[in-house]
């Protein structure tokens, strides 16, 4: 009678380690999905933030033109070899860059370009990218 007693406090010690055995890899399991679904928010969140950015700044040059792009305001130009400017300016943590080109047409002024935000560490691709344009009538080019 004492060999099945002892013989039964083996089964359930083993039974006790599995079940904690599944419970640690389940918990595991679960802590893993709850880092990734974190992280996927975070990046989400991150790539909302800036496509709210670059639709605002585009926005404004529509209304504002050129002006917009005021060093008062925190922006840097920069004139590019293929006769464009680069506009770049940090906000809220994101880095937005403006590539601007602009053309005298025979009635006015057609601008184009494109708005990238990235992450203000610059390790990744673009967040978003918009393209942009906006023209201008006025006299005619002589």
């Amino acid at each position: 009678m004492k060999a099945m007693k002892k013989s039964g406090s083996a089964v359930f010690l083993m039974e006790l380690i599995l079940v904690i055995l599944f419970f640690s890899l389940s918990a595991v399991v679960t802590l893993r999905l709850f880092v990734a679904a974190h992280q996927q928010e975070r990046q989400s969140t991150l790539r909302s933030d800036a496509l709210e950015l670059a639709e605002n700044a585009a926005e404004l040059f529509r209304a504002q033109g050129v002006s917009f792009f005021d060093t008062a305001d925190g922006w840097t130009a920069v004139e590019q070899a293929d006769e464009s400017v680069l506009y770049s300016r940090l906000e809220n943590g994101l880095c937005m860059e403006v590539i601007l080109r602009g053309e005298q047409t025979e009635t006015g002024r057609l601008e184009t370009g494109e708005i990238q935000v990235f992450a203000a560490n610059r390790q990744s691709d673009p967040l978003c990218r918009l393209p942009l344009g906006r023209y201008s009538p006025g006299e005619a080019a002589s």
